[in-house]
């Protein structure tokens, strides 16, 4: 099944680390927050999913709270919500 893909534009808010366990499965992802002001959904902050956790300084160097971001992301649905991964850094 391919996956929904879109751009996310938005501001850029920051990255961080994030530590996740599945099935005894350890992975470590980098997080990139982007604020999205003309959304319609109640929560305007879009968490995209990067699994290269080394990329981390790329974008907390590349880019300063508040910057405009655009990104290519991969979509996935589950019970009712939506998650975001990163497919290309646009702009």
């Amino acid at each position: 099944m391919m996956m929904a893909q879109a751009i996310v534009k938005g501001v850029f808010m920051g990255a961080h680390l994030k530590e996740s366990n599945f099935e005894g499965v350890k992975k470590v992802s980098c997080m990139i927050d982007v604020y999205q002001p003309t959304s319609q959904a109640q929560d305007k902050m879009v968490s995209v999913k990067c699994d290269d956790a080394t990329r981390l300084t790329e974008f907390n160097t590349k880019f300063c709270f508040g910057d405009l971001i655009d990104l290519e992301v991969l979509i996935n649905a589950y019970r009712n919500e939506a998650y975001y991964k990163l497919s290309a850094v646009i702009g």
